[in-house]
């Protein structure tokens, strides 16, 4: 057998890093792409709050403090938001459970 082929076998240290480093880049790929698709769901309607938007502005504020290039996806999609829904907030907040609203407020409020 040639000497790579032993040196995985016996765990390279070297060998499971860049696993381990490959699995960590697909798993953030894979968590971005779902966040671009939610963010997109949320610019498809700017001025207007569908029923399902709630559960999805729910769902993006969990990666607001992940790595970018997640997180600044979810703070510019908020920024958007917020800049196209404040005229009739009063309306649209009605559309949110307790929690949801607490959630997003905070991070609508939030630097």
């Amino acid at each position: 057998p040639k000497a790579g082929a032993s040196a995985v076998a016996a765990g390279d240290p070297d060998v499971d890093a860049r696993k381990k480093r490959k699995k960590y880049i697909k798993r953030r790929r894979t968590r971005h792409c779902g966040v671009l698709g939610l963010s997109a769901l949320v610019l498809c309607h700017p001025y207007d709050l569908p029923d399902f938007m709630p559960a999805v502005l729910h769902r993006l504020c969990r990666h607001v403090n992940d790595v970018a290039p997640i997180s600044t996806t979810v703070k510019a999609t908020f920024a958007e938001f917020k800049r196209t829904h404040q005229d009739n907030w009063a309306e649209h907040k009605l559309k949110f459970t307790r929690d949801q609203l607490t959630d997003l407020t905070e991070l609508l409020v939030s630097p």
